[in-house]
């Protein structure tokens, strides 16, 4: 498959053996609209279109994968620079804190959030609370479940009176 979903063509054998035939025992076969040339010829064609497509396809996954790097690196840039906008706006407040206008020019300006790290657990991480960070409950842990209570009925060897 491709990048864009669609089926890589490949020109089929049978193309190939049909003109290998018309090379060898039928050379000198001509029927209406078909003969040897004309089979070679649309059978070099589709070669040539054949190798085009492959050549534009490579290209394509090359591109595709470029792109990826370059999004990639421009998130990690955005994301650094975003950090880093934070920060420097946080100075200007300070820095401006006694004129309004400076203040109000900071105050317009609306960055971005700033996005946690991912809180998808990598797969090597335990689950226990202690390596999570998390801090342990405190008390008793609960009660599992237990087996049924034994029956209220008397023993088998004692016997009971009836009145």
């Amino acid at each position: 498959m491709s990048p864009l979903g669609k089926p890589v063509p490949a020109l089929e054998p049978a193309f190939l053996e049909l003109r290998e035939l018309f090379h060898g025992p039928l050379r000198a076969a001509a029927f209406p609209g078909v003969d040897a040339s004309t089979v070679a010829s649309l059978v070099g064609e589709a070669e040539r279109l054949e190798a085009s497509v492959n050549a534009a396809r490579a290209q394509l996954e090359l591109a595709a994968a470029e792109l990826a790097a370059a999004e990639t690196a421009f998130a990690q840039h955005r994301a650094t620079l975003t950090r880093s906008a934070h920060t420097a706006l946080a100075y200007a407040r300070v820095f401006a804190k006694d004129d309004r206008e400076l203040c109000a020019a900071i105050d317009r300006i609306v960055l971005p959030k700033l996005r946690l790290p991912s809180s998808n657990p990598s797969p090597n991480a335990s689950s226990a609370p202690a390596a999570s960070g998390a801090p342990r409950k405190r008390g008793r842990p609960p009660k599992s479940v237990s087996a049924p209570a034994p029956s209220q009925s008397p023993p088998e060897d004692v016997v009971v009176a009836a009145e």
